[in-house]
């Protein structure tokens, strides 16, 4: 149903006297104007009385003769209600002039192809029918609307004038739509048309769609997500106070050798009392320069307690690169490893390889350290791809990470008989969790030998010796595991979690087909603190779409369009993240950091910021939120977030290079691959080999 009330009718009559206009064309630009947000659809079709010339041509048929005329009505972001209708009733005209025209030569003229599918010129149609009188003796006669049974396109309005009324309904395709969208659009409609007839001179996309209740929806109701957790925790708590109640207990594995939680606990108290003698203090940075081991662990965990904040680093990263990101962080000191040390820029910073030189630290006390931070200093920084050609540091907080752990500890449930592969790269924010949060509860970590992340049958050979019961695994790294022939020996695996790239439904349901455990789907920047969103695969297997779910605890996730408004529920826009998991912004780049930490409008944090994630999302009528793309160029590459824009300013420092565009080939898979297209200078040749070496250092 699409009547309009009586007090809006009233409105829109006297919007259209003052004006000069009529109801049609009032309701077509409304019309317009939902099909754009909903779609971004441009062209509909308007049934229009044949011409008296066409008219003629049927004088002896019975029926009711309308044309269909399809018109092109764009609105962009400067558009303004009154400017719509002008551009509207334009496009009317130009129709009406040319409707003699089939519409099978406008499909040959562009060039598109059959699809019997869907129309191939217009998705959506429009039709304002005028009463029909007819007087038969002794008879009360009215028109009767009859629904056909079937929708021709995706949507179609239909409105009559009644007594002091305006009726109309929506048809709409089923395998599309489903009857509470179609409400809802119904419900939008009456919505806009209310808010453009009280303010003709506002933008368009200004103008909002949602009803009081969808709005309270979308803001605040699926974003009630307060929970009462200590505000004071910073991430050395974890380890300290479970080493107070399981000393004996192992808490890291590596290769064979094993440290209890009081090992581990009396090792980091050394590390973090060096660190501080050397001038690590709060907000200070410690870069990490380790391959995976023990050390690694004790390493992040002894910056913790220090006060500082640790900044991980690829060994496997071009030397340039490397460099790069230690000047731009300024570190304090640089923790490392003897076969690593000729790998660091030379000069400048000290290092300290902790496999080999780990006598200067043991003479440290191994007592308990002064706590020196709060939950609002940082801990880590995590490098990302930067479009400029430079990696941009994300700075996240004790509170931010203290909150993500503490939630998925209440959700997930790890006991201190779990044990926890740690084989993410530590420079991917996922990692945060594998060191951390297992010492929290007393699990156990089990530390993968470097390198064997990439090699599925590595890993089902360390679930099977270690008895791993958690795990996390790239989408692509999912798809490539469930490849291998023997990964279904890996009985001993209870819970397994994707976050970094889309889920597809086709690898979700595989996974339920080969394990029984439980598949997590998460989603969350590398600018917040781990995951922003949760889904249990459970609640979709077999439907054809993952969802990246719910918000996670005191944190909310809003979908805004252009105008950075809330989008309707359905509609897709930009996902922006609020609350306490948003982190601090990036390392030394206080514009990039202005330009996507903005003020919260919604008040989900008194004084904070909320991240411009840059991707496209759309919430679901319950609530969970679909993954739809990105509004940038920005890709996922086997879970590495890959800006080509960086890699193509290298190519560009390229003196035989003129022009140079970086893309993703391939769906999303363990396969995808970049590809970087160039133009070489005037006369040049520049053999392939030698730009991969280019790029390669």
């Amino acid at each position: 149903g699409l009547d309009i009330p009586p007090a809006l009718f009233e409105g829109l009559k006297r919007f259209c006297r003052e004006r000069s206009l009529n109801a049609f064309l009032v309701l077509l630009s409304v019309y317009i104007g939902v099909l754009n947000r909903y779609s971004g659809q441009e062209t509909i079709v308007v049934g229009v009385p044949f011409t008296n010339r066409r008219r003629e041509e049927y004088k002896d048929a019975v029926g009711c003769f309308v044309n269909a005329v399809p018109i092109a009505a764009g609105v962009n972001e400067s558009t303004t209600f009154m400017e719509l209708l002008a551009i509207t009733r334009k496009a009317m005209l130009e129709a009406h002039r040319r409707q003699e025209v089939p519409l099978e030569a406008i499909v040959k003229a562009m060039g598109i192809p059959r699809d019997p599918s869907f129309n191939p010129v217009y998705q959506a149609g429009f039709t304002f029918e005028h009463p029909m009188t007819m007087t038969l003796s002794g008879l009360a006669v009215e028109p009767v609307y009859i629904h056909h049974g079937g929708a021709q396109l995706d949507l179609f309005a239909t409105f009559w004038e009644a007594t002091d009324a305006l009726r109309g309904f929506l048809e709409y395709d089923s395998d599309l739509f489903d009857a509470e969208t179609a409400r809802r659009i119904s419900a939008n409609f009456i919505v806009l048309l209310e808010a453009a007839i009280s303010d003709p001179l506002e933008r368009v996309c200004r103008l909002s769609l949602l009803t009081k209740n969808e709005r309270s929806l979308v803001v605040h109701e699926w974003n009630d997500t307060a929970r009462d957790y200590p505000k004071d925790l910073c991430l050395p708590d974890f380890l300290v106070l479970q080493a107070a109640k399981t000393p004996d207990a192992i808490a890291v594995t590596f290769e064979g050798h094993g440290l209890s939680y009081s090992e581990l606990d009396s090792r980091t108290n050394r590390l973090g009392a060096y660190l501080r003698s050397v001038g690590v203090k709060p907000d200070s940075l410690v870069v990490v320069f380790m391959e995976r081991s023990i050390e690694m662990v004790i390493a992040l965990w002894g910056i913790a307690k220090s006060g500082g904040a640790y900044m991980p680093i690829d060994p496997d990263d071009p030397a340039a690169r490397v460099e790069t990101m230690i000047r731009n962080a300024g570190p304090v000191i640089i923790l490392t490893q003897e076969n690593l040390t000729g790998r660091l820029p030379v000069g400048g910073i000290p290092a300290l390889a902790l496999d080999a030189q780990w006598d200067i630290v043991a003479g440290e006390s191994d007592g308990a350290l002064e706590k020196t931070v709060t939950s609002q200093n940082l801990s880590y920084v995590i490098n990302t791809s930067g479009s400029t050609g430079v990696p941009k540091g994300a700075m996240n907080t004790h509170g931010g990470i203290c909150n993500s752990i503490l939630w998925m500890q209440e959700t997930y449930r790890l006991t201190e008989h779990d044990r926890y592969l740690q084989k993410t790269p530590y420079s991917f924010d996922v990692s945060v969790w594998e060191f951390f949060w297992p010492h929290m509860v007393g699990a156990r970590l089990v530390v993968a030998p470097p390198k064997s992340h990439k090699d599925p049958s590595a890993l089902v050979q360390l679930i099977n010796e270690q008895a791993i019961t958690t795990i996390h695994l790239a989408p692509s790294m999912l798809q490539a595991f469930l490849h291998e022939p023997a990964c279904s020996s890996c009985t001993s695996l209870k819970r397994v979690f994707c976050i970094g790239e889309a889920l597809s439904p086709e690898v979700q349901d595989r996974f339920f087909e080969t394990f029984n455990a439980q598949l997590h789907n998460l989603y969350g920047p590398a600018e917040a603190a781990v995951a922003v969103s949760y889904w249990d695969c459970r609640n979709s297997k077999g439907t054809g779409k993952v969802p990246i779910g719910r918000p996670v605890a005191n944190t909310q996730l809003y979908v805004l369009d252009g105008q950075r408004q809330p989008a309707p529920i359905g509609v897709s826009g930009e996902l922006y993240i609020g609350g306490i998991q948003v982190g601090r912004g990036y390392l030394n780049s206080p514009q990039l950091t202005q330009r996507s930490f903005l003020d919260d409008a919604f008040g989900s944090t008194a004084g904070g910021k909320i991240y411009k994630t840059g991707d496209i999302a759309l919430f679901q009528s319950d609530g969970s939120l679909l993954f739809m793309g990105r509004v940038d160029y920005q890709v996922k590459i086997r879970g590495n977030r890959v800006e080509p824009g960086e890699i193509e300013k290298i190519l560009l420092k390229h003196p035989r290079v003129r022009e140079a565009v970086v893309v993703a080939d391939g769906e999303m898979s363990a396969n995808r691959r970049l590809v970087a297209y160039f133009v070489p200078t005037a006369g040049e040749h520049v053999p392939v080999a030698a730009l991969r070496r280019f790029l390669k250092e």
